[in-house]
Order: C-alpha cells, then sequence, then structure tokens
C-alpha cells in the first residue's frame, strides 16, 4: 500500500520533531568540549546563515504543506540539516569560552529548536503534546521562528559582550517592572487600602 503525502509528511515531521527534541536534550546538558582554540567568527558566520536558512525552509515549509506541495519534503529535510549543523557549532564552543556564553548561545539555540519543532507540530495531522502553549497555527509558528532566527543572528560572541547584553535584559526587565508598579498606585491614587 502506498502512503498517502499526508501518511508521509506526518512521518517527516515526526522524525524532525523527535530530532529537535533530542537536540534540546543535547544542548541542556554541560558544555564539555575542551578545545584549545575556537574560532567565534567562523561560528558567527555559520550560526547567521544556518539562521537564514531555518526562517527560509520554515517559510517554504508554511508555504508548501498546505497544498500538498512535494516540496514540503525538501523543506523538512533541509531543517533536520540545518538543526544538526547548528546543535554541533554550539556543542563545539569550548568550556574555556565562558559558562555564560556557551549556556546563553546553547539556550538560544535550543528555543529555535523547539520552535522549529512546534513550527512542525502544526503540520501534523494529529499535533503532539510539545507544549500548551505553542500549539499555534502555522503562520504564528513561522513568525516565532523569524523572531528567534533574528535573535540568533545576533547573538553576542563574547562572554563579556553576553554578560553586558543579559544585564541589560534584566534591568529593562526591572525597569518595565517600576514603570507597571508607578502606573498601578497612580491609579489607586495612592490610597493604602485602609
Amino acid at each position: 500500500m502506498v502512503a498517502s503525502f499526508e501518511q508521509r509528511l506526518d512521518a517527516d515531521l515526526n522524525t524532525l520533531i523527535d530530532e529537535a527534541l533530542k537536540y534540546i536534550q543535547q544542548l541542556s546538558a554541560p558544555a564539555d568540549s575542551e578545545a584549545e582554540s575556537f574560532d567565534f567568527e567562523f561560528f558567527r558566520k555559520e550560526s547567521a546563515n544556518a539562521a537564514k536558512v531555518l526562517a527560509h525552509n520554515a517559510t517554504k515549509l508554511s508555504l508548501t504543506a498546505p497544498p500538498k506541495s512535494k516540496d514540503a519534503f525538501t523543506s523538512t529535510k533541509q531543517i533536520v540539516d540545518c538543526m544538526r549543523h547548528l546543535v554541533a557549532l554550539a556543542l563545539s564552543i569550548p568550556k574555556s569560552s565562558g559558562s555564560t556564553l556557551t549556556t546563553h548561545i546553547r539556550s538560544v539555540i535550543s528555543e529555535v529548536v523547539f520552535d522549529i519543532a512546534s513550527h512542525a507540530n502544526a503540520f501534523l495531522t494529529t499535533a503532539r503534546p510539545l507544549s500548551e502553549v505553542r500549539n499555534l497555527g502555522y503562520l504564528s509558528a513561522t513568525g516565532i521562528v523569524w523572531k528567534g532566527c533574528d535573535i540568533m543572528q545576533q547573538i553576542p560572541i563574547t562572554n563579556a559582550k553576553t554578560v553586558q547584553y543579559l544585564v541589560k535584559r534584566k534591568l529593562e526587565l526591572v525597569e518595565d517592572a517600576v514603570t507597571e508598579m508607578e502606573g498601578l498606585l497612580e491609579e489607586d491614587g495612592g490610597d493604602d487600602g485602609g
């Protein structure tokens, strides 16, 4: 019996999701590369190119899967290959580069890989329970992949710049919380509830 388009695409998408979940597990393990030298410019170039390829193929999958085009299979394979390359890049960063840097890069790539899995999940005949929050339609999932790929292209590649980036994000969060608290106090008119 010949498998239908949906059955073949479901099989490919489930493989993509399984690979993504495996890669997320690998990225959550502590860095263990002992390489003495690492070419961060190569990493930056390769990860930026991979982000572009991922965004392109996520878009291509969104355009080809619903109308049942055979190009959906090609896009799925290219996404898996690109994820494999990105994870290999992240796992090759030596511990000596700094724990903040390696943790941040792994976290960003892990998020992008999860976003790709969620995107693939949107095309399954029966979606898998990846996350309650992430069961989105494929157009929303495509946008989330694009955003993750944009973040990945701008990732800092030194420990010092990573620390600076993370501190800046925390300060922005605190400033936002202070602004919200001030707004709430103004709404209450300074009433202390008594």
